[in-house]
């Protein structure tokens, strides 16, 4: 073979592997472009419907968004006699399908969105915001907090006169933490403590002569108090 002809072949030849590497890269790109990749289909929770068949295919299915973290469907795979399974937000199964049933029950409003498509579940995984239950977690624990560190200003502190007809010493409130009373120093009769106005000598939560005192941890209802006897006074504070 002459040398002419020869770089032609190789020429050639060389043109041929290239084509086939360019070849075999769009299929290596077309087979990857779907791998990994989800598709979304959004669904309006406020139309209710059963067994309504979606033509979709892929190896994964999951629930990425829904308004509530309570709202759900109820999904067959791939034939109408399969068993139902049910989705909420964050829930993602990996099952081959081709088509799924999709059932929305009654009583929901809002866009729940689905993702599904191909690949390795490390490829499609999900990985959603905090999620409701710890953000109600940290609501009980900031309550907790509150509850066992002291406040810098009291909810109020005063005097109150208390004859011999029951009378509220401290009112409820929602917001405090605690609270106390104390009998005044110089008083001359019986102080009788309880929660309502049938507070009285046969009745009572707790009775002090003067300077006896009560406190109340976590209690946030009202506080009444008669006297044994006329113009007697109680000192209250809370928390």
């Amino acid at each position: 073979m002459r040398p002419q002809q020869r770089r032609s072949w190789l020429l050639f030849y060389w043109g041929d592997i290239m084509t086939e590497v360019a070849k075999s890269q769009d299929i290596r790109s077309l087979v990857m472009a779907g791998i990994g990749q989800p598709k979304k289909l959004t669904l309006d929770l406020a139309l209710a419907f059963t067994e309504r068949k979606f033509t979709i295919s892929g190896t994964q299915f999951g629930v990425w968004y829904s308004p509530l973290a309570t709202d759900e469907i109820q999904v067959r795979f791939n034939e109408s006699r399969a068993e139902q399974i049910l989705f909420r937000r964050t829930m993602i199964l990996a099952v081959p399908f081709t088509e799924v049933y999709i059932t929305v029950p009654a009583g929901m409003t809002g866009n729940m969105t689905l993702l599904y498509g191909h690949g390795s579940m490390d490829l499609f995984r999900i990985f959603p915001s905090v999620p409701e239950p710890f953000t109600a977690m940290e609501t009980v624990l900031t309550a907790i907090r509150d509850e066992a560190q002291g406040d810098v200003l009291p909810e109020g502190y005063g005097a109150q006169a208390v004859g011999v007809a029951a009378v509220e010493v401290i009112p409820a409130n929602p917001d405090r933490k605690g609270c106390d009373i104390q009998a005044r120093w110089d008083n001359a009769g019986i102080i009788y403590v309880g929660y309502d106005n049938t507070v009285g000598p046969a009745n009572w939560q707790s009775c002090h002569a003067a300077e006896g005192g009560y406190t109340w941890d976590d209690y946030r209802g009202p506080i009444w108090a008669e006297a044994s006897i006329a113009a007697q006074e109680v000192g209250w504070g809370e928390w």
